[in-house]
């Protein structure tokens, strides 16, 4: 199984991709409820989250990264800092899944 594989079946399913041309193809973008869903469910299955970009009207991106950050949940602060100074926005995330995940994981 690819990670886009996973992500796809164990993190991103029931919720609505919203890149609309703004990034590469399979780079997916999601409301800010939705990418709450997004990181409670990497937190579950232990999928660190690397990067965060929040995109303002698909042209302005913001970004933080975890190096920059002290705390394991470096994705929260994140999140919460950059949905207060830049909402309306979308965001999408780069992501390490676990290598044991793609050769062995099954959907429960």
């Amino acid at each position: 199984m690819t990670e886009q594989e996973f992500l796809h079946m164990n993190i991103f399913y029931g919720l609505k991709d919203m890149n609309g041309g703004c990034d590469a193809e399979g780079m997916c973008h999601f409301s800010a409820k939705d990418f709450k869903t997004v990181m409670q469910r990497a937190e579950e299955h232990k999928v660190r989250i690397l990067g965060i970009e929040c995109w303002e009207k698909e042209e302005e991106k913001h970004t933080a990264y975890y190096e920059d950050y002290k705390s394991d949940l470096w994705h929260r602060e994140a999140y919460n800092m950059l949905l207060k100074d830049h909402a309306p926005c979308i965001f999408t995330a780069s992501f390490d899944v676990p290598e044991v995940y793609l050769q062995n994981f099954d959907k429960a």
